[in-house]
């Protein structure tokens, strides 16, 4: 099996079950369990927690979409080749992973993305791109070692 396609089969059953899409419900949920809990007992360590578990959930609302488009523009849509340019920015205590997305005849596409099981290294490579409705950015970008999702839907234009 593939990177790509060992990748997809470990994000399948998250998308299968509906868990994906409704994640970012349940940990909003968590959330106001927990500031219930700090009203309740007065004491403000649930409400740090739940403070910082709202903007976990509230920051992930678009995650749980984007995997379900991807698998689903995997599983149904026809490929196109591509080229994608990888850039890492190391912020903080982390990388960041931002791919920038060239096919003919469509409009480029830039997006930050987080790695899946494997580790991107900055470089230009052939990609293979699938898209759910032409009209829209890519919903699944691979190349050879691994997948490249778009971390937050695209509200602006094409870069």
């Amino acid at each position: 099996m593939s990177p790509v396609e060992q990748q997809i089969a470990n994000l399948r059953p998250s998308v299968v079950s509906g868990i994906a899409r409704q994640i970012h419900i349940y940990i909003l949920a968590c959330a106001v369990l927990l500031l219930v809990i700090s009203i309740i007992f007065w004491h403000p360590i649930p409400l740090m927690f739940a403070t910082f578990i709202a903007i976990v959930g509230l920051g992930s609302r678009d995650t749980g979409p984007l995997l379900d488009a991807a698998i689903r523009a995997y599983d149904l849509a026809p490929t196109v080749s591509g080229q994608v340019t990888i850039t890492l920015e190391n912020n903080f205590d982390s990388d960041c992973y931002y791919a920038l997305v060239l096919e003919d005849n469509q409009p480029s596409w830039k997006y930050e993305f987080i790695p899946q099981s494997w580790r991107p290294v900055a470089g230009t490579y052939p990609v293979r791109i699938w898209r759910l409705k032409p009209e829209t950015s890519q919903d699944l970008v691979a190349i050879e070692e691994g997948i490249l999702i778009p971390r937050y839907k695209q509200s602006n234009a094409p870069s």
